[in-house]
């Protein structure tokens, strides 16, 4: 109970912040309404059954390999009996989110921005050594300016032909303004979102400017993309919705990739999801491999990798519900592997059958985040070489149902970008841990 209510206390401060900065009377209505039932069920709550619950959107994995010999299975996906109800429903939705982006609602672009005294700056890698790839991470201080966002209008603004766009949570009006005169110019533009997503401001906006906007019609998952592919030549991907707190306040990471044959794969993937037909093939390219959920079975894959760490791993994560996933980390320590991670804090504490406690009573070595924002990574980099990354939650749903996109970068200095955040982020969840214990 003393949980929900820190939640509760939480939710009120962004609640103020929704209400001064937007003014938006529907959203305002939705949240009361949300605000309302949370301190309801503070009251009212019942202990954990101990079952697995999997709430999380269903992620899809981006695997990139050869043309060469991939075989095309075309699947349909359904929900099995034994798995929870989809949080897809017409009603707001309830004080323990199901869908993992709406557990904090991102406020919009302010009117007014007061500078900080500390200002996190972009991170940015060089090149790696192998695709054409860099990697962002977010900034999680200082005005709402100099973020990976700034680098996307650009690539925007400098878009000649198409630009495909798949995006589960849209609140960014820098992007938006960007579509927008990019249509203008000519540039021929195409959006798939959630169907639970599609009547959102931010995407009436940009139909109401003559912008294709489609939803994936499936209520039993959801579209938890978060790709952008720019001339067939340019992708963004990684774990941020085009929010601003996904820019400038939550933990995130993007990976840019210019290459041709990547767009091409990303752009297929979007036509599938464009006519609700999904085809199970694999790509690799390079040093990259791309896996798309739910046709993929990228839990698979990347228990695999799991399965063959002979060192250390190490994960970011917002949202981990899989109970296969967590008993190879045990397998893994087991063989004498190293292993470290950190969980959302506010996340773990409302997702029932988190597996966090099962880690930390296993011996394993996991913090948990406990800052004013979200850690919305979904990362797990291996033997210090290799970084999976993406949309893709540690979750059956991510698996099974959901759309998501994950990729898997084979990169030594790719891996040390990656292992300089997760050190930082560790530190701050372990300093946390330790001041709360004092």
């Amino acid at each position: 109970m003393i949980n929900k209510l820190k939640f509760t206390f939480k939710f009120a401060l962004y609640f103020g912040e929704i209400v001064l900065l937007e003014r938006d009377m529907s959203k305002i209505k939705f949240f009361f309404v949300i605000l309302i039932t949370t301190l309801l069920n503070s009251c009212t709550a019942t202990p954990s059954s101990g079952k697995e619950q999997d709430g999380t959107p269903t992620s899809e994995t981006i695997a990139l390999s050869d043309n060469s010999g991939s075989t095309q299975t075309q699947i349909q996906t359904q929900t099995s009996e034994s798995e929870p109800t989809s949080s897809k429903t017409p009603t707001p939705p309830p004080p323990n989110p199901t869908d993992e982006d709406d557990f904090f609602m991102d406020t919009p672009f302010p009117t007014t921005i007061q500078n900080q005294d500390e200002q996190t700056p972009l991170f940015e890698s060089q090149e790696n050594s192998g695709i054409n790839l860099k990697v962002f991470f977010s900034k999680n201080s200082g005005d709402y300016s100099g973020g990976a966002d700034d680098l996307i209008v650009e690539d925007i603004q400098n878009a000649k032909d198409t630009i495909y766009l798949a995006m589960y949570d849209f609140t960014n009006d820098k992007i938006k303004d960007a579509l927008i005169d990019a249509k203008d110019r000519g540039v021929e533009i195409q959006i798939i979102t959630d169907d639970l997503k599609v009547d959102d401001d931010d995407y009436q906006d940009l139909q109401a400017e003559g912008i294709l906007i489609l939803d994936d019609n499936r209520s039993d998952a959801l579209m938890h993309n978060k790709f952008i592919v720019i001339d067939s030549g340019v992708v963004w991907s990684g774990s941020a919705n085009y929010t601003y707190y996904s820019f400038y306040r939550n933990s995130e990471n993007l990976v840019k990739i210019e290459d041709s044959r990547v767009a091409d794969a990303y752009i297929e993937q979007f036509e599938e999801l464009k006519n609700h037909q999904l085809v199970q093939k694999s790509y690799k390219i390079d040093n990259l491999e791309i896996f798309f959920s739910p046709e993929d079975h990228f839990e698979e894959k990347l228990i695999e990798l799991i399965d063959n760490a002979t060192t250390s791993l190490k994960f970011l994560i917002f949202t981990f519900t899989d109970q296969e996933i967590a008993d190879a980390l045990l397998r893994a320590k087991e063989r004498g592997v190293e292993i470290y991670g950190v969980f959302d804090k506010d996340q773990d504490d409302y997702q029932e059958y988190s597996k966090y406690d099962y880690l930390l009573e296993n011996g394993l070595d996991v913090k948990l985040y406990s800052g004013d924002y979200k850690l919305h990574d979904k990362v797990i980099i291996i033997d210090n070489h290799t970084v999976v990354t993406g949309s893709y939650n540690f979750t059956e749903s991510a698996n099974s149902k959901n759309s998501e996109n994950s990729l898997i970068i084979y990169d030594e200095d790719i891996s040390q970008n990656y292992i300089e955040e997760f050190d930082k982020i560790y530190q701050e969840a372990k300093d946390a841990e330790e001041s709360d214990s004092n």
